[in-house]
């Protein structure tokens, strides 16, 4: 058996030595360490014959590892490189390429294999290798976008699809897949956003603010983008997308998009959208959207002037051939306004426009008919042949919801508990149902549809509707009634309470809410906000105070209504001064045309003992007549007074409005008309 492994280790040893031969031009370099001469096969079945090589081999390689390890070790090597890596020879040549002699494919060996018939299998695997780099480098460079568009029209075809047949989920993750092969593609991003907004995804922002910066983005994105800032209380971030788009957007959407930021401060800010809309109008007029927004600007606002105004300018507007005119004719019959003559003219130009929706076909119907009464049943049926897809249940919900809007509970009522809902209906229907048959002060109506609503109403929220619909004039027993139903409430049946507060007669009702909502969520810094506000109009001062000192003031200025008006109070009463005062300053310095933000920081100031402070920041308004807000006046003379104006003082002085003051208003008031020196 030794005898046998030392042969294959013999031939082992030789089919190298040959191999190495067989592949270099030059005799093997260190083929003595392993060379053996050939002698008789009995030779190398001895002991003293392997004794005696493997004698010399270990030799041979102790030689050569210290040549080896003195070539290495030896500092003239280094020295070599050094001087070879940093010297400058000015008189060095152009480089050219030469075959290092050293290399075992040679020239004179690459020019012998490009002409010989039989090349080894090496030769042939580096051609391969090369022609596959050389032809599949520029494929790849040329096929990959080839196959990136491909890839991307079937995800935006799918997504398309899915959309329309309302598969919003496959939408979605299609939409976005395409949206990540190629994000500069404006349709596909439309795709997503309009996906993203159905099924309430927490990234649609991010999706609409790239859509509003596109470069094929119109007004319409752009103003989705601003409204869904605003709707989410985010004004710091509508102002400074606004300040950064204004060099990319014109003149209209500009004005459009600063109208409705103003328009959420307060009624001052929308006192100021109210100018510069009209500014642009005198300019411009008949211009949408920005006469759309002033219009329904004048509708909700409670002055009779403005009003008037609108509903003129909405008449002017009507007897147009434009797209406003169909505006202008929506607006008027939802407000109820003209004599049914003209409301049958307005419905019957409206239902000629191109394309009526459903909402247009029920202004239409409500004007039509005027005083009648209109079966909702019949309604059903007519409209459906315009509109096929009342057949579905989700349309046939929109048509009730419809009915309430324009003022029809009774068909509302006919079409909710007709055969076509089948008992399908949903809570949210009977609610509205309830609210629009009550806004129409008909209570018989709303207890019959809360009688048939049965188990869709909950035990508590049957209570509260027998509290609202009672005609009972004992408060004590509403104030007991009104803990028994607040005592096991859940929040979705505070939800549903919210929405008919407004029918209730009874301030404490509101405030027993208020305080249970307060309690139940403490971290609603709004319902601080509406709780002070009720306090100060009942004149509930110790409760006022109470509530000031659980609300704290932010560090970042956004709900300016509700923030400023806590900051005001908390002022007048000496509580956290210092954060109302930073936050003041932070409000004005983001907005220093507002006459409100100036009478908060002067009243900071004035509070701190820093009368001259006040007095300059209130200077440009002293100039023109006192305001109408009481408190403000009493800042202004308390301001003058301690500035020793004493006789202006007396004029800003509100005395007449002695009876909306708060406590701590009165004791500024009495130091300003103490006897004077």
């Amino acid at each position: 058996m030794k005898d046998l492994s030392c042969l294959g280790f013999f031939f082992l040893i030789r089919t190298c030595y040959f191999l190495e031969k067989r592949f270099t031009s030059q005799p093997p370099k260190y083929t003595i360490l392993f060379n053996m001469s050939l002698n008789p096969l009995s030779l190398y079945l001895t002991k003293f014959f392997w004794k005696t090589w493997f004698k010399k081999k270990r030799k041979a390689w102790k030689v050569f590892l210290f040549e080896l390890k003195r070539k290495i070790t030896q500092p003239r090597l280094y020295q070599y490189l050094l001087w070879k890596l940093t010297k400058k020879d000015k008189n060095a040549k152009i480089f050219k390429f030469k075959f290092p002699k050293n290399l075992p494919l040679t020239k004179g060996k690459f020019l012998f294999l490009l002409k010989a018939k039989k090349k080894p299998w090496w030769w042939s695997l580096s051609l391969i290798a090369l022609v596959l780099v050389l032809i599949g480098v520029p494929c790849a460079y040329l096929g990959y976008p080839l196959l990136k568009e491909y890839k991307f029209k079937r995800f935006e075809k799918t997504a398309r699809s899915a959309l329309q047949n309302e598969d919003l989920q496959t939408a979605l993750l299609t939409s976005q897949a395409a949206y990540i092969i190629k994000p500069a593609s404006y349709s596909n991003l439309k795709t997503l956003v309009q996906s993203a907004e159905k099924l309430k995804h927490p990234h649609l922002m991010r999706w609409r603010k790239a859509l509003a910066n596109h470069q094929q983005g119109g007004m319409d994105d752009r103003s989705e983008y601003l409204l869904g800032m605003l709707s989410r209380r985010q004004l710091g971030d509508a102002n400074n997308w606004l300040s950064e788009s204004t060099g990319t957007l014109a003149e209209k959407e500009r004005t459009y998009f600063q109208c409705l930021i103003f328009a959420q401060n307060g009624e001052e800010g929308k006192y100021q959208a109210f100018r510069l809309a009209s500014d642009y109008l005198e300019r411009h007029p008949f211009d949408s959207p920005l006469s759309e927004f002033i219009w329904d600007l004048s509708i909700q606002s409670q002055q009779v002037f403005f009003y008037e105004e609108a509903i003129s300018g909405m008449k002017e507007a009507a007897k147009l051939s434009n797209p406003l005119a169909k505006e202008a004719l929506r607006r008027l019959l939802q407000t109820q306004t003209g004599s049914p003559a003209e409301r049958k003219e307005w419905a019957k130009k409206l239902w000629r426009t191109d394309e009526p929706s459903l909402t247009d076909a029920v202004l239409c119907l409500n004007a039509s008919f005027g005083e009648n009464k209109i079966d909702g049943s019949n309604v059903l049926q007519v409209l459906r042949q315009e509109f096929p897809e009342l057949s579905i249940l989700e349309s046939k919900h929109r048509l009730v919801e419809l009915l309430n809007q324009v003022g029809r509970p009774e068909s509302a009522h006919q079409l909710l508990f007709s055969q076509e809902f089948n008992g399908t209906q949903a809570k949210g229907l009977y609610l509205n149902t309830i609210g629009s048959a009550l806004t129409k002060k008909k209570p018989s109506l709303a207890e019959d549809v809360i009688i048939n609503a049965g188990p869709s109403l909950t035990q508590n929220e049957q209570h509260f509707f027998d509290l609202l619909l009672s005609d009972s004039e004992d408060q004590k027993f509403e104030e007991v009634y009104l803990a028994e139903v607040f005592a096991d409430c859940s929040d979705e049946e505070l939800d549903t309470i919210r929405l008919f507060l407004r029918f209730f007669q009874n301030p404490q009702f509101l405030i027993g809410f208020l305080e249970e909502m307060e309690q139940r969520r403490p971290r609603r810094v709004g319902l601080k906000y509406l709780l002070a506000a009720s306090y100060q109009r009942l004149g509930n001062f110790e409760k006022l105070r109470d509530i000031l000192l659980r609300t704290p003031m932010p560090e970042t200025v956004s709900n300016l209504t509700g923030e400023r008006q806590t900051c005001i109070h908390k002022s007048l009463y000496n509580i956290d001064l210092d954060t109302c005062s930073a936050w003041a300053e932070q409000a004005f310095s983001k907005d220093p045309t507002s006459q409100a933000n100036r009478f908060t920081l002067a009243l900071c100031y004035l509070q701190k003992n820093e009368p001259q402070s006040a007095q300059s920041l209130l200077d440009p308004i002293f100039r023109n007549p006192p305001p109408r807000c009481p408190t403000q006046r009493l800042i202004g003379s308390l301001t003058l007074h301690r500035n020793q104006f004493f006789e202006l003082a007396r004029k800003w002085s509100p005395v007449d409005h002695f009876s909306l003051l708060t406590d701590a208003e009165i004791v500024l008031l009495k130091e300003i008309h103490r006897e004077q020196p």
